[in-house]
């Protein structure tokens, strides 16, 4: 999918989730949450994945320095995060169907927030930038809090704060990222360094000395210029020629017999070295499979968190994740399909 497709599929469904549902679902109305819980789960499971380096096997000597150090503490905080948005969504899920009061799931919230959270904001570790006394206080308003969907809004700052964590840390993680692909390149090119300059020597040959087979033979035919043309092109086979004296076909002979025994020879050695200069650009090719796949995840997470955060206030608002637009599937393959549903004909 091309940037503006997704550009488009992003924006619809930001645009869906804000309006759908006009009217805010009042507290005796029933809700399902389900959605919410469903596709928070949904996207993350698949998207962590995509943080797991994929074995690899030819790179991974190269696979060191400060800037992979710096992706994988990065990337290991985000799972912290993710996994404590799992659990918390899967928890908002179990209590909109728990049979308390609103008082008593707004207290039940606020406790397991405190619980989930709370080492978190205490240790900082990951730091989601929320502060000890602005975490008590968040508690502390949504304990006490009337309804559960009022709850779930008292809530929405400490979502906010892992959202922009999340971005924050995922944008530093590109940046890292693309550094270490840039030294692992610079690495790997080193490691080959002599054998992709023989390569590219023995080609150069190679090539000239086809241009000098092909000059001799339009020698052969009566074309008298490609005699200069040919010594011009291959100085190797100056001692052959006398100036303005015409070579006979026994000289003529002789230095076709040179040139092929010339490309065999480099030939000869250009097969010897194609092991080499495959694992080269096989090597190339896996560290570019390694980024491309953790550039896609963190493309794919980037968009997640702010649909969960947005779902999240929407819920706090009263309206509630429509069940027909499959989010997950939306995030992690079947974008275009579920955009259709939000934005005809596109």
């Amino acid at each position: 999918m091309n940037a503006r497709m997704r550009t488009a599929v992003v924006v619809a469904a930001l645009f869906c989730l804000v309006l759908t549902g006009c009217a805010r679902f009042s507290a005796s109305k029933k809700m399902d949450m389900g959605p919410f819980g469903e596709n928070t789960t949904a996207m993350v499971n698949d998207i962590k994945q995509g943080f797991v380096f994929k074995k690899p096997i030819l790179i991974k000597p190269y696979m060191y320095g400060a800037a992979l150090e710096k992706t994988r503490k990065d990337r290991d905080d985000v799972r912290k995060v993710l996994g404590a948005v799992v659990l918390y969504s899967t928890q908002v899920v179990n209590l909109s169907r728990a049979k308390f009061t609103d008082q008593e799931k707004a207290k039940a919230l606020g406790e397991y927030i405190q619980k989930l959270a709370g080492r978190l904001v205490e240790h900082r570790d990951p730091d989601i930038q929320y502060s000890q006394e602005k975490f008590d206080a968040t508690i502390k308003t949504i304990v006490s809090e009337q309804t559960f969907l009022d709850a779930l809004a008292s809530a929405q700052p400490l979502v906010d704060a892992m959202e922009k964590y999340v971005s924050d840390t995922l944008e530093i993680m590109s940046e890292a990222i693309n550094q270490f692909g840039d030294e692992v390149a610079v690495r790997i090119d080193k490691n080959s360094a002599e054998p992709l300059d023989s390569f590219s020597s023995l080609k150069a040959i190679q090539v000239r000395s086809i241009k000098s087979y092909s000059l001799l033979t339009s020698y052969r035919d009566g074309n008298a210029d490609a005699l200069d043309a040919l010594v011009l092109n291959d100085p190797a086979l100056r001692t052959y020629v006398k100036k303005g004296t015409a070579l006979s076909p026994r000289e003529l002979d002789t230095m076709e017999k040179e040139l092929m025994l010339r490309l065999q020879n480099v030939q000869t050695m250009l097969d010897q070295l194609k092991p080499r200069i495959d694992v080269y650009y096989a090597e190339v090719q896996e560290m570019d499979d390694v980024l491309r796949t953790v550039q896609d995840a963190i493309r794919k997470m980037r968009v997640a968190v702010i649909l969960w955060s947005r779902s999240h206030a929407n819920l706090g608002a009263g309206i509630p994740v429509p069940p027909e637009i499959d989010l997950a599937s939306m995030i992690t393959g079947g974008a275009v399909g579920a955009a259709k549903k939000v934005v005809p004909g596109l």
